[in-house]
């Protein structure tokens, strides 16, 4: 059985509205977890992303003409990963979990 186009459409519209929302609560709970020093690996597995999802997901955005506060949650993420890996390839950089979630 095949699903129509305007379902697919629908399913497609609401993934591209609530999928950066859902990993930006993701992110900050991760920070937030271990800002007090809590590990959770279910919020790091589950929020996990990487740049090409982030590349489609603005070009789903802008394609289905979503608001610019739409796009904040994306830029959010988009932060969040950059100064991840500048923390993870810079060794000793300064960026605590306070300054983080400062962000």
């Amino acid at each position: 059985m095949f699903l129509s186009s305007k379902i697919l459409y629908k399913g497609e519209l609401l993934f591209t509205k609530y999928l950066p929302i859902i990993i930006s609560l993701l992110y900050l709970g991760n920070t937030l977890c271990s800002y007090y020093y809590k590990e959770i690996p279910e919020f790091s597995f589950l929020g996990g992303i990487c740049f090409i999802i982030i590349c489609r997901m603005y070009w789903s955005s802008y394609t289905f003409k979503l608001c610019e506060h739409h796009r904040a949650f994306l830029h959010f993420i988009l932060a969040n990963n950059i100064l991840d890996y500048i923390d993870y390839k810079v060794d000793g950089l300064p960026i605590t979990d306070k300054g983080n979630l400062l962000l």
